[in-house]
């Protein structure tokens, strides 16, 4: 009778009410996904194919503890994931950290208009803003 997303939501913000708001160090939210190896079932003659659950999971680092979860579509991966994630967090003066494939102008902007700030990896496939990066941090050109 209770939506499942919407309980979840309401704890996990009771919890940052009580916790995140008495707490002088910043927060470090990571959001990666993972794989349930196991979950799968092969076709039977009585059962369907079961896919391997994956989830896209978002963890505090200082208080140990899974904030929000998502599960990731069979046809898809993270990336259209990430903002459903975001959306449900409380993200205001902590820093987000996930891996290089979330690394999408869309989720950077949803954690700058949420007052968040924000560690992500730069892979070189993104090739301007690699070359934008290097001249940056290079100290011989400065």
């Amino acid at each position: 009778m209770i939506d499942s997303k919407e309980l979840e939501n309401i704890l996990v913000h009771f919890y940052q009410t009580i916790t995140f708001n008495n707490s002088l160090e910043t927060d470090i939210i990571s959001i990666d996904g993972r794989v349930s190896c196991g979950s799968g079932r092969n076709e039977t003659n009585y059962n369907e194919k079961i896919s391997l659950l994956n989830a896209l999971n978002a963890c505090s680092n200082n208080y140990e503890i899974c904030l929000a979860s998502e599960r990731i579509s069979d046809k898809s991966n993270e990336i259209p994931t990430v903002p459903i994630i975001l959306s449900r967090l409380k993200i205001k003066d902590t820093i987000v950290t996930w891996d290089a494939l979330n690394t999408q102008k869309k989720n950077i902007e949803a954690v700058k208009e949420k007052k968040g700030d924000y560690v992500v990896p730069v892979k070189k496939n993104h090739s301007n803003f690699n070359v934008d990066l290097e001249l940056y941090f290079d100290e011989k050109t400065q």
